[in-house]
């Protein structure tokens, strides 16, 4: 997608002796024309909510991964006393590395969907409705397997991401959270977790079985 070869950045700068900040500029000025050029050939508030779906839709898959991490971490901490360390103090300062973490891979994950994510079905004439043209806008990536962007529309996406999420775990008196049950995964596999993460994995689009 960019062109970086070094020669290319030399040839650019009419010298050899490249400094860092010269390479991050020239990557910063390709970046910003391939994305000028995408926003020339796309109307404004389509690509306006084209960036707010995407960037909504990474937040949403990252926090959820990060709260999954945190309850992972909260169940193994008392183990640190072993090692002659504070829990609490270790939770916290393991918690707050999680969630940098989480905003830088949610950052770069934006920025390569907003890339790579090709957008079809824009009619080419400028006196086409807005909104037509929004019914019409799909996304697909490059690599969009575990993505959530190979669905048919953008709308379509957003609908069935919202009744995945309002699906509530089936609540069972008799069985305990820690208790495995069965769940049976979107590809087919069947596969045991505690009765406490079956909100989790219904949320991925598990089934309990």
């Amino acid at each position: 997608m960019l062109d970086i070869d070094l020669k290319n950045i030399q040839n650019h700068y009419n010298h050899n002796d490249l400094s860092s900040e010269e390479v991050k500029e020239y990557i910063s000025t390709q970046a910003n024309e391939i994305y000028s050029n995408r926003e020339s050939l796309i109307q404004t508030e389509i690509l306006r909510a084209f960036e707010k779906f995407i960037s909504l839709r990474t937040i949403d898959e990252k926090w959820k991964d990060h709260l999954y991490a945190m309850d992972q971490l909260r169940e193994g901490i008392n183990l640190r006393a072993y090692g002659q360390k504070n829990p609490l103090l270790e939770y916290k300062s393991e918690g707050f590395e999680m969630f940098q973490q989480m905003m830088s891979d949610t950052n770069s994950e934006t920025v390569k969907r907003l890339y790579r994510t090709q957008i079809q079905g824009i009619e080419s004439s400028p006196n086409d409705n807005i909104s037509s043209n929004t019914k019409n806008l799909q996304a697909r990536h490059d690599d969009s397997s575990g993505m959530g962007l190979n669905s048919p529309s953008l709308q379509d996406q957003a609908s069935a991401s919202s009744n995945m999420q309002q699906t509530p775990a089936v609540s069972d008196d008799k069985i305990g959270r820690n208790e495995k049950i069965k769940v049976l995964s979107p590809s087919g596999k069947e596969i045991e977790v505690k009765f406490k993460k079956l909100q989790h994995y219904i949320n991925q689009g598990y089934t309990k079985v």
